[in-house]
């Protein structure tokens, strides 16, 4: 299902919580003139390693819902990959060749992003009826690899990625990187202040600035991607794309394990 007319407030024709603040016209300096901001510098500023993204992701989600993207992104078909569950996806036990591990699109219970709240650091609103075991569903037996429980509601402190198709892919793709470039830019000093210790190899060798055809193979807690290319990154969020899926991904670079050329 496609959301025309959807915003950052309304799923679906109902009306969602009230922003409690309006992001300031400067793109480089979109947060709220209210309590939580500060908080949510000082946590730029003070974050442990195990949390390096939490804010970069909820900016990388926010770009989502730009006019010149939103048409594109799938909202009902989310994966949200945590720690120790999947929401919206399941572990493949044959995954094809040269794709990921995941299936979104078979998944009994499919999970939809609903908003990005500007009044919060670390939660997003998403829909789902159940979250799933990081373990592979097999395909001739019966193994029950869901728990069914309803869930409103994903920390991003939790989340090693977040992968969600997309119709139009170039068009998508080629309106998003124009969107990360923008806010790269405005990001540029807070993302060198507030560089995870862990990743500073993993930049060097997966993100070039300067190259437009970076193919790679990598590992994200339960996530595994074979020949993706990387689009850009925003701060401590890596973006890459799957073509031949129409599917986007994104990724804590903290979070990666393993990761090579693809060949």
């Amino acid at each position: 299902m496609k959301y025309n007319d959807f915003d950052d407030y309304k799923y679906n024709g109902r009306p969602m919580k009230k922003p409690c603040c309006k992001p300031l016209e400067d793109p480089c300096n979109d947060k709220c003139d209210k309590p939580w901001d500060k908080d949510c510098d000082k946590h730029d500023k003070d974050k442990k390693e195990d949390s390096c993204c939490n804010c970069d992701m909820r900016d990388a989600l926010k770009l989502l819902f730009d006019p010149s993207v939103k048409n594109d992104v799938d909202f009902d078909e989310f994966a949200f990959i945590g720690k120790n569950f999947i929401v919206g996806a399941f572990i493949d036990e044959e995954p094809n060749a040269d794709e990921d591990n995941i299936n979104i699109d078979d998944a009994k219970f499919q999970a939809r992003l609903v908003s990005v709240d500007n009044c919060s650091c670390d939660l997003i609103r998403i829909e789902s009826d159940s979250v799933y075991y990081p373990v592979p569903e097999e395909k001739n037996e019966q193994k029950e690899v869901t728990f069914n429980i309803s869930v409103a509601y994903a920390s991003l402190c939790d989340l090693d990625a977040i992968a969600f198709n997309i119709d139009n892919g170039n068009n998508f793709i080629r309106d998003f990187v124009k969107l990360l470039d923008k806010k790269h830019q405005c990001n540029d000093r807070k993302c060198n202040e507030c560089e995870c210790k862990c990743n500073k190899g993993i930049l060097k060798n997966l993100f070039n600035p300067f190259s437009s055809n970076t193919q790679v193979n990598l590992t994200a807690g339960s996530l595994a991607l074979c020949d993706a290319k990387v689009l850009g990154r925003l701060g401590n969020i890596l973006v890459l794309s799957k073509s031949d899926k129409d599917r986007i991904y994104f990724v804590c670079i903290n979070s990666i394990g393993f990761f090579g050329p693809a060949l």
